[in-house]
């Protein structure tokens, strides 16, 4: 098995990941469903820097913790808790821009972008919003990772 380098690694997502955002009204399902669930540039990069068989291990974690983090932000929408919705959604952002989920990255800035900005009933009600591109997200990936999927090449544009 590769062994794994993190700087390497990162060196190399950081250079194909970024997450810029605003947001000026409600959220948008429309704009937000034209991008990618899943980009594959991202996960080739991971694969090239791990091993196969460590990326998979690794997206089950992410799987694993972004589920733990989106209860979370389930929960801190109930509790109407503007630094708990803020802090749940800014790690699924993250997490998600690290293992190329864009859809859900954008998803969840848009969440910590409400919360930021002061407006939680908007950010509470986009919540359902992040929760449904989890799901999605999820479908994909385990689809993609299923025992004999092989991770295709990019599409050229």
């Amino acid at each position: 098995m590769q062994q794994f380098r993190s700087r390497g690694l990162l060196g190399s997502l950081s250079s194909s990941v970024s997450c810029t955002v605003e947001i000026q009204g409600d959220t948008d399902k429309m704009s937000i469903n034209k991008i990618d669930l899943m980009d594959k540039q991202t996960l080739l990069i991971l694969e090239k820097e791990t091993s196969r068989e460590l990326l998979i291990e690794i997206i089950n974690v992410f799987m694993g913790e972004t589920g733990e983090r989106m209860a979370g932000l389930n929960e801190a929408g109930k509790q109407q808790s503007q630094s708990l919705v803020i802090t749940q959604a800014h790690a699924i952002k993250s997490s998600a821009g690290t293992f190329g989920a864009n859809r859900l990255q954008e998803a969840a800035s848009r969440v910590e972008v409400l919360g930021r900005q002061g407006k939680l009933e908007q950010a509470i009600a986009a919540i359902d919003l992040v929760d449904d591109v989890v799901q999605k997200t999820f479908q994909i990936y385990t689809r993609h990772y299923s025992e004999n999927a092989v991770v295709p090449a990019p599409e050229s544009e």
